[in-house]
């Protein structure tokens, strides 16, 4: 159920209608919660167990933490909580990625075979509901953040299905005390909901879409384009890809607006960048700052040699590219 579909938008008028009808509060968030799941579903029912799972997993992970002081038992958790969301996130997206790679390396060395493809459907949303839900564990095994008793708020923090699909990635210290203010319906809210939205939809359907189809008819046949127009797919694709993205994001965050919630900027006109550095702080924002802060800084960041340093660069935008 993709943002920019005749079905989103009847499945979005019935949710928001409901949502405000119903009083403030638990009521409220207990419905989103419905919602985020009937969204996730719409795309294979059956993994909403996985979903269900990691989740209430992580919760447990995170209490468990909030209630020992040992060290050993502390990084236990934390390690069951990683071993569970980075295994079914090496599953269900790298499988048959590896077997295929695995076959052609195999090739190289003169060892020809069939592999059989394992048909493993990704479910919906794999990469952003896992990062956020590793965030909040790590947050409470540095007691960067206390670990939240309250499931029904934690429930809809990793399921709310407006940044299910294609993020931001949003912090449990962001989201989790926006669900506890309940905020009322306000008109600048509304507004600017409205706005993001309108713009999202601009991006994606009127300027992404249709560039894709001029790319792609190049990019499909490139031997046939003459050089003047493989340049312009090329400069083509680049807007293609910003618009697509940050298109879909912008109606993320104007959904979370219309419900009372505040989605962090996750483009900021990476473009306009004076250099590499520059443009992965302005690039997919959510997901760089996650990697900086939950991986390269966990490796020792800068504060080793150079040559440690640069490796830690490395393994980190590696990591991030695959």
């Amino acid at each position: 159920m993709l943002f920019t579909t005749p079905t989103f938008l009847w499945f979005f008028v019935i949710v928001y209608v409901t949502f405000r009808l119903l009083p403030r509060g638990r009521p409220r968030s207990v419905f989103l919660i419905f919602a985020s799941y009937v969204f996730h579903m719409s795309w294979n029912p059956p993994f909403v167990l996985l979903l269900m799972f990691t989740t209430i997993l992580d919760f447990n992970v995170a209490l468990g933490m909030g209630r020992t002081d040992n060290p050993r038992t502390r990084k236990a958790l934390l390690l069951v909580s990683l071993c569970a969301n980075l295994g079914a996130l090496g599953l269900f997206k790298y499988a048959n990625f590896i077997n295929a790679n695995f076959h052609l390396l195999l090739g190289d060395f003169g060892v020809y075979f069939e592999p059989q493809p394992f048909n493993i459907i990704l479910p919906l949303g794999i990469s952003f509901y896992t990062f956020q839900a590793m965030s909040y564990t790590i947050d409470c095994y540095h007691r960067a953040r206390q670990p939240t008793r309250d499931l029904i708020s934690y429930l809809l923090y990793v399921t709310f299905f407006p940044e299910l699909v294609a993020g931001p990635i949003v912090r449990s210290t962001r989201f989790l005390p926006q669900v506890e203010r309940h905020q009322r319906f306000n008109w600048p809210a509304f507004y600017m909901g409205s706005n993001l939205i309108m713009m999202g939809l601009i991006k994606k359907m009127a300027l992404a879409d249709n560039l894709a189809v001029f790319v792609n008819r190049v990019y499909g046949d490139p031997i046939a384009a003459g050089t003047a127009e493989a340049w312009v797919a090329t400069w083509a694709f680049t807007a293609e890809v910003y618009l697509d993205f940050s298109g879909y994001t912008d109606i993320a965050r104007g959904l979370g607006y219309m419900f009372g919630y505040r989605l962090p900027i996750n483009f900021q006109q990476p473009y306009l960048a004076a250099g590499f550095r520059d443009f992965w702080r302005r690039w997919h924002i959510s997901f760089s700052t996650w990697l900086r802060d939950y991986l390269y800084i966990s490796l020792g960041g800068s504060r080793r040699s150079k040559d440690r340093n640069y490796s830690n660069l490395f393994a980190t935008m590696a990591l991030g590219g695959l």
